[in-house]
């Protein structure tokens, strides 16, 4: 069995296990693989927490405006 430690960066790192007469193509693949979704998951969970902290979006018909969002009648072009 052959260890392959999988370093991006100290936080993006994993351990992979595999046989030594695995082809080095198809360990490439599967180690791409699942650097892919280890990062898709990070993204993943990071909107999970903003959605969580935020909110969902309002629907397109709402979106802009609020009850605090003046409406054009009250503009006075004069004021400003």
């Amino acid at each position: 069995m052959v260890l392959l430690h999988v370093k991006r960066s100290d936080k993006d790192t994993f351990l992979y296990e595999t046989p030594a007469a695995t082809e080095v193509d198809a360990v490439l693949t599967q180690v791409v693989k699942i650097h892919n979704l280890r990062h898709k998951l990070t993204r993943l969970a990071d909107a999970a927490s903003s959605l969580a902290e935020h909110g969902p979006m309002k629907p397109p018909e709402q979106q802009g405006l609020d009850d605090e969002t003046p409406l054009l009648e009250d503009y006075d072009v004069g004021t400003g």
